[in-house]
């Protein structure tokens, strides 16, 4: 089914920023004001959504209307940095009073453009209301109603309700994450056969995929971190598995903190944790704790649902913050299985969540069962939606929406973090020595510039 991306397309209403000029001359008119200030007073108005204005175009159209005589910009006096102070001119004002009757007959048809679209559109009216309700509970900081995340989840995944979802979930996006785009980096310190045989893992000792551990030196960890973190990685990530030393992983964080400098945070993704155990990485320089309860827990893992609830609640309960995804998501799983799990990762105060989908890899139970029936990969519609939901969801608390494996219409839909990932990686047969699918950081922050978001910086 073809990928539903509306970049570039008049329907997203990028061509409202034709606007700019009656938006800087109404800011003017309120008395001068240098370009800096402009820049600010534009970012301030929903024009960009929060995002920062091109700053090049815009002083490209200052200099057009200056020469219009739209406007008079002097040098401040003083100054040798040629800083210059613009004013409108009373042709600008004449201009704007004219903008004023154009924007007036704008509005009367897009009204009836309005109403003729929604006369047209079949999309249920209560379902808008439901999307406002779930976005305005998470905003006022509160987790929202299992009963409403299913029932966003229930409308088909190619469906005006769905794309509706999606552009409200965009715009929480803008405000929650402040529109910027952030890059997730793992690094897969070891691998070995693994006696909790989860069906969707390629480390499970059952399915002979892997037959003798592997493990990335101290060397190449640093070196592959130092690499992560000056292509723009925000996170770096330590992913060790369930049986790796406690003391060796602290000395791993301790390693890259001394020895990789930058503005990144390290996480750990690795086996059970006590609330002691969560202290001692965050003083060895831990900041996140990856842990998930995942979905068919306890069934399709070796795990205890128990044993892995303790867990998320050390690491609520302590300094580190939480990362927590819905995953690993395929197409048989149900609407409330799917919130049961997002409802578990907010109530224990997840900074970051989203949805992973499910790699059936070939030699595990899931990968034997995949195919064109209920046990296939999950479609790129359904994760964007399922994106779009835990975005309105998380509202402020979960400013960082996940989604994995990387696609454009997820990040229209919500989604505003992409994972590039090395070394071993439980959805495949083979350790990566590069950047695994060949997705690396540069492909990460270009998707996302893309997709409209602000990158690097903090």
């Amino acid at each position: 089914m073809e990928e539903l991306d509306f970049a570039g397309c008049a329907c997203t209403g990028g061509t409202l920023q034709r606007f700019v000029q009656p938006v800087i001359m109404g800011l003017l008119a309120q008395g001068p004001q240098h370009g800096y200030a402009l820049l600010q007073g534009l970012r301030a108005l929903p024009l960009w959504g929060g995002a920062a204005p091109d700053q090049t175009g815009v002083y490209r159209l200052l200099k057009s209307m200056e020469g219009r005589g739209l406007l008079h910009a002097e040098e401040e006096e003083g100054r040798t940095t040629g800083r210059r102070r613009y004013a409108l001119t009373e042709r600008g004002r004449a201009c704007l009073a004219q903008w004023e009757a154009t924007l007036e007959d704008y509005r009367r048809t897009l009204d009836a453009t309005l109403a003729l679209v929604r006369e047209a559109n079949p999309m249920d009216r209560a379902f808008i209301r439901l999307v406002e309700r779930v976005a305005q509970t998470s905003l006022a900081g509160r987790i929202p109603a299992a009963a409403d995340l299913e029932a966003l989840l229930a409308v088909p995944a190619v469906s005006a309700e769905a794309a509706f979802l999606g552009r409200r979930a965009r715009d929480m996006a803008r405000r929650t994450a402040g529109n910027r785009g952030r890059v997730w980096s793992a690094i897969g310190v070891d691998c070995r056969p693994c006696s909790m045989n989860c069906g969707f893992c390629s480390f499970g000792e059952k399915w002979g995929l892997v037959r003798e551990p592997q493990e990335w030196s101290a060397a190449r960890i640093v070196d592959t971190a130092r690499r992560f973190v000056a292509q723009g990685a925000h996170w770096v990530t330590l992913r060790t598995t369930e049986h790796y030393p406690p003391e060796k992983l602290r000395d791993l964080v301790r390693l890259l903190r001394r020895e990789v400098p930058g503005d990144y945070r390290v996480v750990v993704n690795t086996g059970e944790l006590a609330p002691a155990d969560a202290a001692a990485l965050a003083a060895a320089g831990a900041n996140v704790v990856y842990h998930t309860l995942r979905l068919g827990e306890g069934k399709t893992t070796g795990f205890k649902v128990a044993t892995r609830l303790d867990t998320l609640a050390a690491v609520r309960d302590s300094s580190l913050d939480l990362a927590h995804l819905v995953e690993p998501v395929g197409p048989e799983h149900a609407d409330a299985e799917i919130v049961a799990v997002l409802l578990t990762a907010l109530r224990h105060g997840a900074r970051l969540c989203g949805v992973m989908a499910r790699v059936n890899v070939p030699g595990t139970p899931c990968g034997d069962r995949a195919g064109t029936g209920p046990d296939a990969e999950l479609a790129p519609e359904r994760l964007a939606q399922i994106a779009a939901v835990t975005r309105l969801a998380g509202g402020v608390q979960t400013p960082d929406i996940c989604v994995h494996p990387p696609t454009l219409q997820a990040l229209h839909w919500g989604a505003n973090v992409l994972v590039v990932e090395t070394g071993a990686v439980p959805r495949d047969v083979a350790e990566s020595d590069a950047d695994w699918r060949a997705f690396g950081v540069e492909d990460a922050l270009s998707l996302l510039l893309e997709a409209g978001y602000a990158v690097g910086g903090a």
